[in-house]
């Protein structure tokens, strides 16, 4: 469990890291973060098993209310990529990390961040 950032490891200052997100439904976090747990980033090599991270993502979005907002610096791209469907992607970025990104959720109620990162 995180108990806290390193807020040193951020490559870049909070707001243009906070710049460079897009907005994303609910249903894209959810496959973006289960992509996050089910291959690392570097090599796409297994972490665990696609059912797990699955089950893992959709609890960590059933955490916030329907009237949510999420945001990440990646998109459907990162999927298309992590599936092999595309062979290049250029995303992420929030950390000094070779690989990073990461899934920020804010609703009225309570603020959420999903961070990732790996290295070749």
């Amino acid at each position: 469990m995180i108990s806290h950032i390193d807020i040193d490891r951020l490559e870049r200052p909070a707001a243009e890291i906070a710049s460079g997100l897009k907005e994303i439904d609910r249903d894209l976090a959810q496959r973006i973060i289960a992509e996050f747990l089910h291959e690392d980033m570097a090599y796409r090599a297994e972490i665990m098993d696609e059912k797990i991270s699955s089950g893992l993502a959709s609890d960590f979005v059933s955490l916030f209310s329907e009237n949510a907002k999420f945001f990440s610096s990646d998109d459907e791209d990162f999927i298309k990529f992590q599936k092999r469907e595309i062979t290049a992607h250029i995303g992420g970025g929030i950390t000094g990390s070779t690989f990073s990104s990461g899934v920020f959720v804010v609703d009225e109620n309570s603020n959420g961040f999903l961070l990732v990162e790996d290295e070749d």
